[in-house]
């Protein structure tokens, strides 16, 4: 893997042609090329004060990264940003990793909030996944502060490695399932283990429409949990059931 993303600038009078310039000087068309407005220039009064239009560009798999044709320019420069801040903490641990960019996964239960991801594979990177993800969320939080320096509109990305936030939605789902079953067999309540937020978010949305579970947050801080609960049938009242009136008998 190349230590570093090759860059190039270019100049003309409009980024178009500025465009077309770079495509004659690097042999790449359009499609292979990573394109970010500098300026988009302006004219001058009579030939003068004008400026030209400036680009910067990166060889789109420049550097093991391969960017979604669907990513918008904006999305393509938080990714390859990302990556460059990435690639430099790892190299910093003595670890190597290639990289997938991608968008989570959409319509489902997701423990990646952010549009782009960068999922990681190498030999030893699981190394920074730790126990439940602790370590791997202190990594992506490290990389969303060095990343802020350069982004004043708060952007992030999520991190991923070798699929673990994805394996780790399907546990937490089967999770839930099993939780529901239990609960609607002997109709009580049944507390999980305490989670982070992200994670509790999933076992919500995964039994939002059971119809025989309902299911809260309970406990404060690292302590809080999921508590799967019998859903109470429909026009049934609150509180302590109350024994139905029964007229006395007349003396």
């Amino acid at each position: 893997m190349e230590s570093e993303t090759r860059e190039y600038e270019f100049s003309a009078r409009s980024v178009a042609e500025a465009i077309r310039k770079a495509e004659q000087t690097l042999g790449r068309t359009r499609d292979e090329l990573d394109i970010f407005v500098v300026t988009e220039g302006r004219g001058g009064i009579l030939g003068l004060g004008g400026e030209d239009a400036r680009i910067r560009v990166r060889l789109r798999n420049a550097g093991g990264l391969a960017i979604p044709n669907d990513f918008d320019e904006a999305e393509r420069e938080l990714a390859a940003a990302a990556w460059e801040v990435v690639h430099s903490l790892l190299s910093g641990l003595g670890l190597e990793a290639t990289v997938e960019v991608r968008r989570p996964a959409a319509g489902e239960p997701t423990l990646e909030p952010a549009p782009v991801t960068l999922n990681l594979q190498g030999d030893d990177v699981s190394v920074l996944i730790g126990r439940r993800g602790a370590t791997l969320a202190s990594f992506q939080f490290l990389v969303n502060h060095l990343l802020a320096r350069r982004f004043q509109d708060r952007a992030s990305v999520n991190i991923d490695i070798e699929d673990y936030r994805v394996r780790r939605v399907q546990s937490l789902k089967a999770l839930a399932l099993r939780a529901a079953q239990k609960v609607a067999r002997t109709r009580r309540p049944v507390p999980l283990d305490a989670m982070p937020p992200a994670e509790r978010r999933v076992i919500h949305l995964t039994l939002a429409n059971h119809p025989e579970v309902t299911t809260q947050s309970t406990g404060t801080g690292d302590a809080r949990r999921v508590v799967v609960m019998p859903r109470r049938p429909r026009g049934h009242p609150r509180g302590p059931a109350r024994r139905p009136f029964r007229p006395r008998p007349r003396p």
